[in-house]
């Protein structure tokens, strides 16, 4: 890492005291996300319901974005089985909401499953089933109820299912519910990117050509899930009548992860707008930017293979 300069030192010592949200992600401390039972339709059993919860947990966990934990594990909000079973729910329940603060709760992910159905096709022996699964995740914020984000998801049938038929000829609905499960996984580390937005500062510049900056360190790391290849937008903040206003310079993207709270990124676009501003002392940040969906991506997931087309990989 190249000797800083003074504006990059004025930028570095302000990054350390300026708070980016309420639990400053750039410092790698990560807010206590609750996730509750998700409230299902009368056709879908308590199992079922429990089969697509697990696998939006399990990638929860795996964006390393968030500290998650499960109300079932905490007694003091946790519903009785037999009364899960038979679809009791408690999303509006303000002293269940009360606990949950008292608890450590920052934010609080409640799942809705609105409607489920399904298809068959094929020969008897060599049936294909087909599972689509339509339901709502919510994050709000358990202190004052306010929705953090909320969005509609649809998994199962469709082209992806199209591709997996050509892949697998024989499908039970067991197994269909699970690739619709893999499936609703996928969408989760979007789902965080928008809920809780990630954004940090420029450590230093790194490797500098005349006025032409070639790449720059970063303030995040492996503390909150930054990884190799994630973009991030280049952007000159600055408060206008009291509100934040950001205005893109550059964009960059990760090159090598080099501890909790660094990066190495290499600039994309913007060399020398993003060289200018650093030495004039603005207010930069680095903002995450959340990946577009990607059918080859979904279909390896849930298929456990390469894709490239919506065909596998031989």
């Amino acid at each position: 890492m190249r000797k800083m300069r003074l504006p990059a030192i004025i930028i570095y010592l302000f990054s350390m005291v300026c708070v980016f949200d309420a639990y400053s992600q750039a410092s790698g401390t990560k807010p206590n996300v609750y996730i509750d039972y998700f409230n299902r339709p009368d056709d879908m059993s308590f199992n079922e319901a429990e089969q697509l919860r697990n696998s939006i947990m399990q990638a929860l966990k795996e964006t390393n974005r968030i500290d998650l934990i499960d109300v079932d594990s905490n007694k003091a909000i946790a519903i009785e089985r037999e009364r899960r079973e038979a679809g009791a729910v408690a999303d509006d329940d303000p002293e269940r909401l009360k606990v949950m603060v008292q608890e450590g709760a920052n934010y609080l992910i409640q799942g809705r499953i609105t409607s489920w159905a399904v298809n068959q096709s094929g020969k008897k022996g060599k049936e294909f089933y087909d599972v689509v699964v339509n339901y709502n995740l919510k994050m709000i914020n358990p202190n004052d109820g306010k929705v953090v984000n909320s969005q509609s998801f649809k998994v199962g049938g469709g082209l992806i299912s199209e591709m997996i038929s050509r892949d697998k000829k024989v499908r039970s609905k067991e197994e269909a519910l699970m690739d619709a499960c893999k499936e609703a996984s996928y969408e989760i580390e979007h789902f965080i990117a928008v809920a809780l937005p990630l954004e940090g500062k420029v450590l230093d510049m790194g490797k500098v050509k005349k006025d032409k900056v070639d790449n720059l360190y970063v303030n995040l790391g492996s503390n909150i899930g930054v990884k190799e290849n994630d973009i991030f937008l280049i952007c000159i903040q600055r408060n206008i009548g009291g509100e934040v206003a950001n205005s893109e310079i550059g964009r960059v993207v990760i090159a090598a992860v080099e501890g909790g709270n660094v990066s190495l990124a290499k600039v994309k676009k913007g060399k020398k707008d993003i060289y200018n501003a650093i030495n004039a002392g603005q207010n930069i940040v680095v903002r995450y930017v959340p990946k577009e969906s990607n059918v080859n991506e979904k279909l390896e997931r849930i298929v456990g293979r390469k894709f490239i087309g919506g065909r596998p990989v031989k």
